[in-house]
């Protein structure tokens, strides 16, 4: 060990380390200072390079373990330790496998001793038989044979002959208790065994074993049957031999076994019925099963091998090994922390070391070491970048050095000199220095004394920086300063900057000069006021201006708002943006910059004066697309006054007129002016105001209106508009008309989209919905549409922006304008399904709530115009008299129209709409009754002309008038196409009227006649036989008698009986007669 350490530390500074005895290689660690201080400071390293600092970061930031001089032995213990491991592992594992080999043989022993002594009770079994069978043996000699043959196998417990089940042919002796156990009668268990076994020996003719037995003491006995056989044929019975399991155990065995193990027999079910050891089993112990056959049925011997001694050597030499490794251990770990400590001040070292190059290198000044005789001792990477000289260029070189000009040579070398003297100034030397690749570049050079650690000067440091870029940066701003004066001396703006504390002008450009001289009263002009002399003249007294206290920062800071002046001297609009800035001198200044704006002015009045224009041309626009529906609208009630006011003179005029009949049809009457003039004096509000005049108003009121006048609109399109009032709704200070109008463009537009997505036969709904929301009212214009996608919703609102090939853009604009003028907001939503589909949009306009005032049932309340859709009438049609049917969605009309026609005696029936009269009128049933149909044009839901195409469908023969408060001439011409009467407007006059549906009776009548004719021809007709029709189609055909008697093969006679019969049966006369008979028939 001595030898060892002595070889490895032969060198300085080394650390030794071995491990006696186990044949590592020496390992020594081995420091020297002067090697590291060539390689921390080795020459031959690049200086324009990188700081050299992945040598100390490998040592400081790497794991303990990651040092290779710890590798070595750690694997070399770990080997050891693994190595003596699997040794000890395979000698216990050998032994183990010796002790299985060994237990096994011996199980095997006992198994095969148990065989054959066995098989020589079965061979013995088989003799005695033998000997029954040929009558060799008497009762005496067969009760010695069995003694013998029990004494020979001691396990053998019960013998004797059986001749049947039960049955002994000569009894033997037995032990008692055994005895008693087979006799018991009632023993199911044992007479099972003992009849199975006998049945098999008979069956078989072979030896045969009984299944295990117990008696009350849970011992195990098993059975043999040898089979007494005479001849081949002949059975005598068989010798029953009951063995113990015990005494096999115990008989069998060989005395050595059964001292080393301890030996059982078990059952099938792991039952152990007898056993040479009492000791309890652990579960360490170690055990091998061999099945025993003979006797088999499930019996298993079982030898269970007893712990072994101790081994004292194989256990000395584990705790030898343990305590060898942890001594390794331990010795690793004691020069580990002793390599550590020295490692962590080799580590310290590197680091500063290397901390001060890094300095050195990082700089991005160059720096440069002369001794006291000029000679360059030391450059730096920068320097070396600078110059692009590398360091083995410049070190230990003397004047003239390689980066002077040639030019420069004698300013070079007297700054050199004045530096060796110690004469250098404290500003350093401005210099030209030359690269490698032969460019210059401007230097500032500072020097200063270098001093040693004992404080003598060892030479001259000088650091060096390049100026190149901030002369160059100088030389530019002057040239950059002359361009700005360029730039604003070319402005069309005005810039003029005005003294804080007094009216002088410190700067004005071209265009200011050009516009007001060189005097301040323009830039005072522009900024909205003049000049205070006074005040001026008080500051320039104390040399303290008007601002002093406040801080410079809060003034320059401040952002430059644009402002709108009119200047009067010179008739222009200027926009002007003014600035405190510093100026100069350090005081403060106003910059002023005034951008000439008179044309876009002009331009913005001018816009302005056409959007007013287009407002009003929208809302004319507005009235002119409602036009004809209005005056539709306007009919209804005029036509209702019209018929109320014929019905009730035609009352007069009859004698029938009573005040209490006529009451109520005048004050229907009245109720139907009053509903014309609000229908006018809306319309006329609607286009009259322009003003905005801001009133208490009532939300439901606001969107009655409005829903009665965008009605028109959507009932020609088929949509039902449907309102949603919060009960109790607050007034709110607007204009009505206003509002109204925006309401009015809403529900048109959504009208519009609706119209372009909806199936023709559906009808939409348009839902206006008004609540409150956070203090505002909050209308909300639902609609069934397709929607605005993102694109469109970002520039709904922009005027002259529209999704409508002829719309203007200017309606969603001014909306947005008269709700924001009532500082309220307006803006569009999709409506999205739990799907993910749009299934329409929702416009808002929210309003805020004036003075809250507890009002009545809020609701939807109409002013006008009240609409009822549905069925009002659910009776069927009667068929008993003539019948004036009248289908109108205006419950005014109707009731006007029933009053008249019954006041001129004729039977009227009403319909809401045109789904209803088809749901009680059936053109199967009613085929032949006189009636007629006054139909409406324009109606929610099914419409007039889609009815009339229906009842054409269903060939109903029912003349029709059509009655519209707004027809045109394509329309009527089409329904007289279709077949109707007659196409009038209302109002219509009564004796018109009357004409009209006594023409359309006329017509029913005759109708009604000829189908009664019809089937009075198809009843006589269908009297006839099926031979008196075929000759009747041949004389219909001009046949004469004897064709027809040749077409259907009889005779002449018989087609002339035929044809008398045919006469008296249609009761006819003439040939004439009968031709107009079937023809009849065949229109029917």
């Amino acid at each position: 060990m001595r030898r060892a350490s002595a070889a490895c530390g032969a060198g300085t500074n080394s650390f030794p380390f071995n491990i006696s005895g186990i044949g590592f290689p020496c390992i020594a660690l081995r420091y020297n200072p002067a090697m590291l201080t060539d390689r921390l400071f080795a020459r031959s390293a690049r200086p324009s390079g990188p700081p050299a600092e992945s040598q100390p970061s490998r040592w400081h930031h790497g794991p303990w373990w990651s040092n290779s001089y710890l590798l070595t032995p750690l694997l070399s213990i770990l080997v050891f330790l693994v190595v003596m491991s699997l040794i000890l592992w395979s000698l216990n594992r050998r032994e183990q496998q010796q002790q299985e080999d060994t237990l096994f043989r011996n199980v095997a022993w006992a198994q095969q001793q148990i065989r054959l002594s066995m098989t020589g009770a079965q061979e013995q079994l088989q003799a005695l038989s033998r000997d029954l069978a040929s009558g060799r043996l008497d009762q005496n000699a067969f009760q010695m044979a069995v003694a013998d043959v029990m004494q020979t196998h001691p396990e053998i417990l019960y013998l004797n002959w059986y001749t049947a089940p039960g049955v002994q042919r000569w009894p033997t002796v037995h032990p008692p208790l055994l005895g008693q156990r087979l006799a018991k009668p009632g023993d199911a268990q044992m007479q099972d065994a003992v009849r199975g076994a006998y049945d098999e020996a008979r069956s078989t003719r072979r030896q045969a074993y009984s299944p295990l037995i117990y008696d009350d003491f849970g011992n195990g006995f098993i059975t043999l049957q040898t089979p007494v056989m005479r001849g081949d044929r002949e059975y005598l019975g068989s010798i029953a031999a009951v063995f113990s399991v015990e005494g096999i155990l115990k008989h069998d065995i060989p005395q050595e076994l059964s001292s080393k193990y301890k030996i059982s027999i078990t059952d099938s079910n792991n039952r152990e019925l007898s056993s040479t050891s009492t000791r309890p089993r652990l579960p360490r112990d170690s055990h091998y099963d061999l099945p025993l056959d003979p006797p088999g049925q499930g019996l298993t011997v079982r030898v269970y091998a007893f712990p072994q001694l101790t081994n004292l050597t194989n256990n000395t030499l584990v705790w030898l090994v343990a305590g060898l490794s942890c001594f390794v251990l331990w010795s690793l770990w004691s020069l580990w922390k002793h390599t550590r400590q020295r490692f962590e001040a080799q580590q310290a070292l590197y680091a500063e070391a290397f901390f001060r190059r890094a300095m050195e290198n990082s700089v991005l000044i160059g720096m440069r070491v002369l001794d006291m005789h000029g000679r360059i001792t030391h450059v730096n990477p920068a320097f070396c970048r600078m110059t692009g000289w590398d360091e083995s260029d410049l070190v230990g070189k003397v004047a003239p050095f390689p980066y002077w000009p040639r030019d420069s040579y004698p300013e070079m070398q007297r700054q050199l000199d004045m530096t060796l003297r110690g004469k250098a100034p404290s500003s350093g030397f401005e210099l030209r220095v030359r690269r490698k690749n032969g460019t210059l570049f401007h230097a500032r050079l500072y020097v200063s004394p270098l001093i040693d650690s004992s404080g003598r000067q060892t030479g001259w440091m000088s650091s060096m920086t390049d100026i190149t870029e901030p002369k160059r940066a100088r030389e530019e701003l002057a040239a950059a300063h002359e361009r700005f004066t360029t730039v604003l001396e070319s402005l069309d703006a005005a810039v003029s900057v005005l003294a804080a504390d007094e009216a002088e002008l410190l700067f004005a450009n071209r265009y200011y000069r050009h516009l007001f001289g060189i005097r301040p009263d323009g830039h005072l002009e522009l900024s909205g006021g003049g000049f205070d002399r006074a005040q001026a003249s008080s500051d320039s007294i104390d040399m303290v201006d008007a601002f002093a206290g406040l801080p410079a920062a809060a003034l320059t800071s401040s952002t430059a708002d644009a402002q709108e002046v009119y200047v009067e001297s010179i008739q222009k609009w200027f926009e002007v943006r003014r600035q405190y800035i510093q100026w100069v001198d350090g005081h403060l200044a106003q910059m002023q910059i005034a951008t000439d704006i008179t044309t876009r002015k002009k331009a913005q009045e001018l816009a302005h004066q056409q959007e007013e224009k287009l407002q009003f041309t929208s809302r004319l626009m507005t009235m002119g697309e409602m036009a004809s529906s209005i005056a539709h609208e306007l009919n209804q009630p005029l036509a209702a006054i019209n018929n109320y006011c014929s019905g009730t003179l035609a009352l007069v005029k009859s004698g029938r007129g009573t005040p209490e009949t006529l009451q109520p049809a005048l004050e229907k009457t009245a109720q139907q002016a009053l509903r014309a003039g609000m229908i006018v004096k809306r319309i006329r509000e609607f286009v009259k105001r322009s003003e905005p005049k801001r009133q208490p108003a009532r939300v439901a009121d606001i969107v009655a209106d409005a829903v009665g006048l965008a009605e028109i609109e959507a009932r020609k399109r088929r949509i039902r508009i449907v309102t949603e009032i919060l009960a109790r709704m607050p007034i709110i200070y607007v204009d009505p008309v206003l509002i109204e109008q925006v309401l009015v463009n809403l529900m048109k537009n959504a009208a519009e989209a609706m119209a372009d997505v909806k199936p023709a036969s559906a009808d939409g709904v348009i839902r206006v919905v008004a609540d409150i929301d956070a203090g505002f009212v909050d209308i909300r214009v639902i609609d069934q549409g397709p929607g605005v996608d993102e694109a469109t919703a970002e520039r709904l609102f922009e005027p002259f922006y529209s999704t409508k090939s002829d719309g203007m853009g200017m309606g969603l604009n001014i909306c947005r304008s008269i709700i924001e003028s009532h500082r309220g907001r307006l803006w569009v939503v999709n409506n999205v399904e739990p799907d993910g589909r749009i299934s329409g949009a929702t416009f808002h306009c929210s309003l805020p709530i004036g003075e809250p005032a507890d009002l009545r049932q809020g609701g939807a309340r109409g002013i006008g115009i009240t609409y009822r859709y549905g069925r009002t009438m659910n009776s069927p049609v009667t068929t008993t008299q003539e019948t004036v049917f009248v289908v109108d969605d205006d419950e005014a009309v109707r009731d006007s129209l029933r009053w008249l026609l019954e006041a001129n005696g004729y039977r009227v029936q009403c319909f809401s709409s045109a789904e209803q009269f088809l749901d009680a009128y059936q053109p199967a049933q009613q085929a032949g009754q006189i009636a007629c149909l006054i139909l409406d044009v324009r109606m929610s839901g099914m419409s007039g002309l889609e009815l009339q195409e229906r009842l054409i469908a269903d060939n109903a023969a029912l003349p029709i008038i059509f009655v519209t408060g707004h027809g045109d001439v394509p329309m009527a011409v089409s329904t007289m196409k279709k077949g109707a009467m007659d196409f009038i407007e209302k109002p219509f006059d009564e004796a018109e009227l009357r004409k009209l549906v006594e023409r359309m009776l006329d017509k029913a009548r005759s109708e009604s006649k000829s189908v009664q004719e019809q089937r009075a021809a198809s009843e006589r007709l269908s009297k006839l036989t099926a031979r008196e029709q075929q000759v009747l189609e041949r004389i219909i055909a001009g046949r004469l008698n004897k064709q027809i008697a040749d077409d259907l093969g009889i005779s002449i006679k018989t087609v002339e009986a035929h044809r008398a019969n045919i006469m008296e049966k249609l009761n006819v006369n003439t040939v004439a007669d009968l031709l107009r008979l079937a023809l009849s028939k065949k229109q029917a």
